[in-house]
């Protein structure tokens, strides 16, 4: 039975470890027998195969004497990339007779890549460029290659940079390509220099190691050349030399930074500073301006061309732009290049301050209680001056406050109001003056509220001011309802004195239709029908009067047909000339007028006509014709009457010569109830309007007739 003491070990390549020369122990092997007798007990270990063969490493098998232990060895240079895996199978046989028992096993030795290709940079020279003044940009890649595995530290590669004593640059690895990244990471300045010439090295995170065979022997190890077991840092390193070209643009001129000193309210004109920028572009000089950069209260103003700062405003140390005395503004220089660059410069102004400011009261009302013995209260005054421009401030009480209030001390940044004890409850408005150290006097109004406390200590006045609100709010609430009392009361006079009076229509319509047409036709303008209306009116008239016809009944004779024929004549005319025009309005609004007349005309007593059914049409022709033409005659005014004036023309469309024929007209079908929507006064113009539908009332005869 055979134990492999340690089994399938990865051991390094000759450039992973020292300590794997040729000769070193790889693998222990131990055999086992379970036979007592010494006679069988004892075995041999040998090397039956090893897989894949390699010319450059030869692995061998000892046997330590007089035991049961064995180890695997190796000549020659192992490399992974040649062979990464041996497999070796060994044999244990006894020394048993007849007939020697043995078994077999089977060891892995893994090979682990080592660093025995050095990265080879592919490009010995580099040219690249970057402007002046930028930084943090990468600026070139180093293209390497490595023939170790990929990924591992003897493949990584790790750069240097040399020749780069102001520390511009900065390298960094490509972890996807192992490529070396070059950086700027502190700007260049192209006034100081145009090009910087800099080497750049790669080496492997693992130092590199390798060996070769010399020279091949049976019995004793091979003759090995080592490389790299007794190097130094930095030889056989693989470089390559990058120049750097530095570009010129176009750079911002540099002003320093202003601090001066000014007196508050300097008036307008007074001179703070002078700016003069420097422009770094020495190789081509630009022009420069000065504008203002920043000035929140609009005090300074800058000459464009010498930069001569002067004040424009009073300055004003007591000004919300102001912190702590001080006011910070800044000027711009702007120069001509492409493109144009800004340089900026800052101006604090420390302000001094003047007595420009009169003392005033920090609180303008207070409370007191009003009790037997004197009572006190503090009040306090303040002033945006500095000293000695500011307190300790004088306290001086004015007109009649005297026996009744006084200041005790009178000098000092809080004083006490003290009120006797013969002042009652109520509000006083007191005058206070309030002077400065430097004599700048104001008076301040002082409201003092005295009052019943429930707390001498902590006097509150406050239930007293709301009691005075309400009161007051209450006032206004009385003259509201006062106004709405006396607006009722007027309303009510208006409707009592306000009566319904009834008046009567009466009722002259005489039992025909009443006139409800009261136009009259106008004066100014003359109503006429060319040649052809009036011959054909005339031809119909003759036409008609030559008709048989006979009377029976007691009724109208249907004049409804007649005057709904008229209405529907007058609309259906269309009307081409301005003189066309104005005489169909004129017949439009004369059409009632004539549908009166028409009734009577033909008498309201108990006749009826009876038509033939020809001569019934013909007949109502020819008295809408007749009596249309001589109602329409009559309107004529007399000529005196009439202006001599030619009407306005706003459009000509042509001249139209109208022949109008009078057509015998129907009238729609339209039915309703008679009795339950006219008036008894308007069941004639029903009848009229509708003799089909409708039952006449004859006023005359009070009967209905359908």
């Amino acid at each position: 039975m055979c134990v492999i003491l340690q089994y399938s070990k990865r051991y390094g390549d000759n450039s992973s470890y020292l300590s794997h020369h040729a000769g070193s122990d790889l693998i222990t092997i131990k055999a086992i027998d379970k036979d007592i007798s010494s006679v069988f007990n004892v075995f041999d270990i040998r090397m039956v195969s090893v897989q894949p063969k390699d010319k450059d490493v030869e692995l061998y098998l000892t046997q330590i004497p007089n035991t049961d232990t064995a180890t695997i060895s190796f000549k020659g240079c192992l490399d992974y990339e040649t062979v990464n895996r041996y497999t070796i199978i060994l044999e244990a046989k006894d020394r048993g007779k007849p007939q020697p028992m043995s078994s077999t096993c089977t060891v892995i030795i893994n090979i682990v890549d080592g660093n025995n290709h050095l990265p080879e940079i592919t490009q010995q020279k580099g040219l690249t460029k970057v402007k002046e003044n930028e930084k943090d940009v990468l600026i070139f890649r180093v293209p390497v290659k490595d023939g170790d595995a990929k990924g591992t530290p003897a493949w990584r590669a790790k750069y240097n940079i040399i020749g780069d004593k102001n520390k511009h640059f900065r390298i960094s690895t490509d972890p996807q390509t192992n490529d070396g990244l070059l950086y700027v990471q502190k700007s260049l300045n192209y006034e100081e220099t145009d090009m910087v010439n800099i080497t750049i090295t790669a080496e492997n995170e693992t130092p590199f190691y390798d060996c070769k065979v010399l020279e091949r022997s049976t019995t004793d190890l091979w003759k090995i050349f080592y490389e790299g077991e007794t190097s130094t840092s930095g030889t056989n390193l693989m470089s390559q030399h990058v120049s750097v070209m530095v570009e010129n643009v176009n750079e911002a001129p540099m002003l320093k930074d202003k601090k001066v000193s000014v007196n508050e309210n300097s008036g307008n004109g007074k001179q703070l500073a002078i700016f003069a920028a420097q422009d770094p572009d020495l190789k081509k000089a630009n022009t420069i301006k000065y504008i203002i950069g920043k000035d929140p209260a609009g005090w300074i103003k800058v000459d464009a061309n010498s930069g001569k700062v002067t004040t424009s405003a009073n300055i004003d140390r007591e000004s919300s732009f102001v912190n702590n005395s001080i006011y910070i503004a800044s000027i711009l220089a702007v120069d001509n290049g492409i493109p144009p660059m800004t340089g900026t410069g800052t101006l604090t102004i420390q302000i001094t301050d003047e007595n420009d400011n009169a003392p005033f009261l920090v609180a303008n009302s207070v409370d007191m209680c009003h009790s037997d013995p004197i009572s006190r209260t503090k009040i306090s005054a303040s002033d945006l001056d500095l000293h000695p421009n500011a307190g300790p401030f004088v306290f001086v009480l004015l007109e009649d406050a005297e026996g009744s209030w006084r200041v005790d001390p009178s000098t000092g940044h809080s004083v006490d109001l003290i009120k006797e004890n013969h002042v009652h409850s109520g509000i006083y408005d007191l005058s206070l003056e309030v002077s400065d150290l430097q004599g700048n006097t104001d008076i301040q109004r002082l409201t003092v509220t005295v009052c019943n406390c429930l707390d001498l200590a902590n006097p509150n006045c406050s239930f007293r001011k709301s009691a005075g609100s309400t009161l007051g709010a209450g006032a206004i609430l009385i003259m509201i309802l006062s106004l709405l009392l006396l607006a009722g009361l007027l309303l009510l006079v208006l409707l009592f004195t306000c009566k319904k009076e009834k008046k009567t229509i009466s009722d002259d319509s005489s039992g025909h239709l009443m006139n409800s047409n009261t136009e009259e036709p106008g004066s100014d303008c003359t109503v006429s029908f060319g040649s052809n209306l009036k011959a054909t009116a005339q031809a119909q008239a003759q036409t008609a009067a030559v008709n048989s016809y006979h009377m029976n009944g007691a009724a109208d004779y249907g004049l409804s047909k007649t005057d709904s024929a008229l209405h529907q004549e007058t609309q259906n005319i269309k009307w081409t000339t301005n003189d066309e025009v104005r005489e169909g309005v004129q017949l439009q609004r004369q059409r009632s007028l004539v549908r009166n007349s028409l009734h009577s005309s033909m008498g309201r007593g108990p006749q009826r006509m009876t038509w033939n059914s020809g001569s019934v049409t013909s007949h109502r022709q020819q008295l809408q014709s007749n009596h249309l033409y001589k109602m329409l005659h009559g309107l004529q005014a007399p000529g005196n009457e009439l202006l001599d004036y030619v009407p306005k023309m706003y459009a000509d469309e042509g001249t139209f010569q109208p022949n109008f024929d009078l057509d015998a007209l129907t009238i729609s079908e339209v039915s309703f109830n008679l009795d339950s929507e006219l008036d008894l006064k308007f069941q004639n113009l029903a009848s009229i309007c509708m003799p089909r539908k409708t039952s006449a009332f004859h006023t005359v005869t009070g009967q209905r007739e359908t």
